[in-house]
C-alpha cells in the first residue's frame, strides 16, 4: 500500500489492533494470465455485530479491499473504484479465527472489471496437529481451507475512473 495512505485507510488504520485485525492480512497475488488474489486475515473479537459473531459489514469491507487489489493490478492506471458489490452470506462468521478469502477477475471490458470471490473460516488447530498434515490437495488449495466453512461469496463490478491523474494508486505497481 502507498505509505501516505496507510494511516487513512480503514483496514490498515482504524481496524488494525489487538482484538481487531492484530496483524496485517497476507496477500498472495497472481497477475497473469488473469488476476487472482488469495488473502489470509485473522479477525479478532472486537469486530462483532451481535456478540460472538463477526459483523457482516467487515466481511463486505474485506471483500472490497481484496477486489480493489485485483483492480489496481489489472487496470493500467492502478486505480479501480467499486461500482457494485454483492455479498451472499452463507454461515455466521465467528471471531478469533483465521479467514482465507479469494478473488479473481472473471471479465474485463474497457474500464469495467467483474470479479468473484469467496471467504472461508478455518477450523481451530494446534501446531502439533498441523505438522502431521499434508500441505495441499490440488491447485494450491490447502487442506485447512477445504475443510473450512464457506461463510460468504461475493461478486463485484469495479470501474477505472476516466480521470486518474489526481488520484494516488493505493497499491503502486
Amino acid at each position: 500500500m502507498h505509505p501516505a495512505a496507510i494511516s487513512l485507510h480503514l483496514v490498515s488504520g482504524s481496524l488494525f489492533g489487538a482484538n481487531k485485525i492484530p496483524v496485517d492480512p497476507v496477500f498472495f497475488i497472481q497477475s497473469r494470465p488473469i488476476c487472482r488474489v488469495i488473502s489470509a486475515c485473522y479477525i479478532g473479537s472486537q469486530l462483532c455485530g451481535h456478540p460472538g459473531f463477526v459483523h457482516g459489514g467487515l466481511l463486505s469491507l474485506l471483500f472490497d479491499d481484496v477486489f480493489a487489489r485485483c483492480a489496481s493490478i489489472a487496470f493500467d492506471s492502478g486505480v479501480g473504484m467499486t461500482a457494485n458489490l454483492k455479498i451472499d452470506f452463507r454461515k455466521p462468521s465467528i471471531p478469533d479465527r483465521l479467514y482465507v478469502y479469494r478473488a479473481e477477475v472473471v471479465e474485463t471490458e474497457g474500464r469495467k472489471m467483474r470479479m468473484v470471490g469467496q471467504m472461508r473460516s478455518l477450523k481451530s488447530f494446534r501446531p502439533e496437529e498441523m505438522i502431521k498434515r499434508a500441505v495441499a490437495t490440488h491447485e494450491g488449495v490447502g487442506i485447512e481451507e477445504e475443510e473450512g466453512e464457506l461463510v460468504a461469496e461475493a461478486s463485484a463490478l469495479f470501474v477505472e475512473p476516466k480521470s486518474t491523474q489526481s488520484m494516488v494508486a493505493l497499491y503502486p505497481k
